[in-house]
């Protein structure tokens, strides 16, 4: 123990160590110290012997002998043990200071719990708040379709290669109540949305959809024709783009439509559609009204899951074309009569499907 660092002895124990000389009491010191660093665990000094060797010799030099205690030359040599002969005893025989008890010695130790403990709460508070604040994220690849049920019992049934994101509980941390129930839509789905206090907000990258209780689908594209079109099947939905809230139109009626062509863009003023057609989708069923023939190829790449080419022989590919199937049908059945009304042809790759001209 350094001359600059503050000793753990008693202070009776300590008066008493200043009466003997310099080595012998750095050896005492020492050994009081290593007493007090180890734990149970540990392999510590015999300590019996050495503490009964101690009381002796403060028992054999009163405080009042001063005089014999100054000559060096009249003590006795050092009956305690040596380091070597202390390390095998085992933790177990360690005595106690008098009027101190085990926790004098192990203060230290006694006090690492409870801030260890801490600690370690902390990490985990934190940690279930990081996780609670990830976003749930349901997704359809392609050539799937996926149905999920939403915190409040609403339903969302996705159509392929789309996915919906949403807090849990919609609620960005474990308390409080949020203002809104918010899902993130990319792709098409349809909505089957449960009454609530809370309004029900779907947004896309284009659009806001904000509803209290209705039925409606959302598609937003990804593909050449970029937007978001929102067609009602039951109930009332409110839809606006997103740099421009201001600018809205209601949707009230079933089968009205309306699209939102970017995020600054206006949306467009409600259009009857053919319902059937818009949600044939949903039962595995395939349409496409007046759109060309890259887009129609990129829609059924997405649907079924399969890689559709079309080769540079194919003249006027943005040519549009309307196709309806009310029930599933195959990949290459639609891709066949695509071909057919286009005067084209197809056939099998490695890697799916090529079409040509012939």
């Amino acid at each position: 123990m350094s001359a600059h660092e503050p000793s753990s002895l008693p202070p009776d124990l300590r008066e008493r160590l200043r009466e003997e000389p310099v080595p012998e009491r750095a050896d005492l010191e020492a050994l009081w110290e290593r007493l007090g660093s180890l734990r149970r665990d540990d392999e510590v000094p015999e300590t019996g012997a050495a503490w009964q060797a101690l009381q002796e010799r403060l028992a054999d030099h009163p405080a009042d002998q001063s005089a014999d205690r100054s000559d060096p030359s009249s003590r006795p040599a050092p009956t305690g043990p040596t380091n070597h002969q202390a390390d095998r005893a085992p933790a177990d025989r360690a005595p106690q200071p008098a009027g101190r008890g085990e926790g004098a010695a192990r203060s230290s130790h006694r006090w690492a719990g409870p801030w260890t403990v801490a600690a370690v709460l902390l990490v985990l508070v934190l940690g279930g708040m990081w996780a609670w604040s990830l976003p749930v994220t349901v997704t359809a690849p392609p050539g799937e379709r996926q149905t999920a049920t939403l915190p409040d019992g609403s339903t969302v049934q996705l159509n392929s290669e789309s996915s919906l994101s949403y807090a849990r509980s919609f609620r960005a941390w474990p308390f409080g109540d949020a203002e809104t129930r918010t899902v993130h839509l990319d792709g098409e789905a349809f909505f089957d949305v449960r009454d609530g206090e809370q309004p029900f907000v779907v947004e896309t990258a284009d659009a806001h959809v904000r509803v209290l209780g209705t039925q409606f689908n959302v598609r937003a594209d990804r593909g050449a024709q970029t937007g978001t079109r929102v067609t009602v099947s039951s109930g009332r939905v409110r839809v606006s783009s997103v740099r421009n809230a201001g600018a809205a139109v209601v949707l009230d009626a079933p089968g009205q439509s309306s699209t939102v062509a970017n995020a600054s863009a206006r949306p467009s003023r409600p259009e009857p559609v053919d319902l059937e057609r818009a949600l044939v989708w949903r039962d595995g069923g395939f349409a496409v009204t007046d759109r060309p023939l890259t887009d129609i190829v990129r829609e059924l790449e997405r649907r079924y899951g399969v890689q559709i080419r079309i080769d540079a022989s194919v003249q006027n590919p943005s040519a549009p074309l309307s196709l309806y199937y009310p029930t599933a049908t195959g990949v290459e059945t639609i891709v066949s009569d695509l071909c057919t009304a286009r005067g084209l042809n197809y056939r099998p790759t490695s890697r799916g499907l090529l079409i040509y001209d012939p």
